[in-house]
């Protein structure tokens, strides 16, 4: 069974923060170590008619790309990426640390909360983490 924590939360995300409608597709992002609230956002997009994909980050991979990638490969902008940014309506970003000291993971970009695209309207996107993790310093 679901925590109803995240189930509430998940609702607020998809219903009044992204504004999820029928039809738009939205991309869930996080790492792995918050599947809870992403498997929550995800059966919320479903439930008022939206179109979720998933994007699950695992320990380490971003710091050992940075770490080891050659400069063709920094370069290298993925054509999964592109079309997300050209064609996504929604993105989420779930939160969720597994080392809090270095950088394993994405993170969401700063600034507003669209995104803005040549020749498109803007996407909405937002970003949380599951409630009860305490982060350090917070």
């Amino acid at each position: 069974m679901a925590d109803p924590r995240l189930t509430s939360l998940a609702r607020v995300l998809v219903n009044y923060s992204l504004k999820v409608k029928k039809g738009e597709w939205v991309q869930i992002e996080g790492p792995y170590i918050a599947q809870d609230l992403i498997r929550a956002a995800y059966a919320q997009v479903l439930a008022v008619g939206g179109n979720p994909t998933l994007r699950v980050s695992i320990p380490g991979t971003r710091h050992h790309f940075f770490k080891h990638a050659g400069v063709d490969q920094l370069k290298f902008v993925s054509p999964l990426d592109k079309l997300l940014f050209k064609k996504v309506d929604k993105l989420l970003f779930v939160r969720g640390d597994w080392n809090n000291q270095g950088y394993d993971g994405d993170r969401p970009p700063s600034g507003g909360n669209g995104a803005e695209r040549p020749g498109r309207a803007s996407f909405t996107r937002c970003s949380s983490a599951p409630p009860g993790r305490k982060r350090p310093g917070c």
